[in-house]
């Protein structure tokens, strides 16, 4: 794997959109890979990140250079064949939605937001987890809708997937229904 660091990168994340995916994934498959995952990063890139720690030190309420989320989701996805990333992606997602709100907010969602009020709001929340890009669904039809990310200086493929992943298991909450989403482009 090559790592090329093009100097101060202007995109950043808030720790809210990947810390409850990596404590799934600390939880599912142990805290002794995500040690190995962490040590095939860059020195410089794995000295920021705690391995003690199942989210990796990172805070919700924190802003990460996105070249250490790229870097943690390559290393952590390396070991899988194609065919099983996009499995683990969507199930890591489900699973980092289902742990990020539970309870009272569950329930909260479940009767709050629908597709419509998601896809008017989309942008406002897009940029309460990143600092960089534009957003937008427009609903299409019963059932169907067209999410477009454009200007978005931190796109990795991984995080685009997770991204996606992400906004599926927000709806299933919503709606209470399966939603699959088809990728046009990246």
């Amino acid at each position: 794997m090559v790592w090329t660091v093009l100097g101060p990168l202007s995109a950043h994340i808030k720790g809210a959109a990947v810390r409850e995916v990596l404590r799934w994934y600390a939880q599912a498959y142990g805290q002794d890979r995500v040690r190995a995952a962490v040590s095939a990063m860059p020195p410089a890139l794995a000295a920021q990140l705690d391995t003690t720690d199942p989210a990796l030190g990172l805070l919700a309420n924190g802003w990460y250079d996105v070249v250490i989320v790229h870097a943690l989701l390559e290393v952590i996805m390396a070991p899988y064949a194609a065919g099983d990333r996009h499995a683990l992606i969507a199930r890591a997602a489900r699973e980092g939605v289902r742990n990020s709100i539970n309870g009272v907010y569950k329930f909260a969602v479940a009767q709050i937001v629908t597709p419509s009020f998601y896809a008017r709001n989309i942008h406002r929340l897009w940029n309460m987890l990143h600092d960089s890009g534009r957003r937008e669904i427009v609903i299409v039809g019963e059932g169907r809708a067209r999410s477009r990310t454009w200007d978005w200086a931190g796109h990795h493929p991984i995080l685009c997937e997770l991204t996606i992943e992400t906004m599926c298991a927000l709806l299933e909450v919503a709606t209470r229904r399966d939603v699959y989403a088809r990728r046009t482009s990246c």
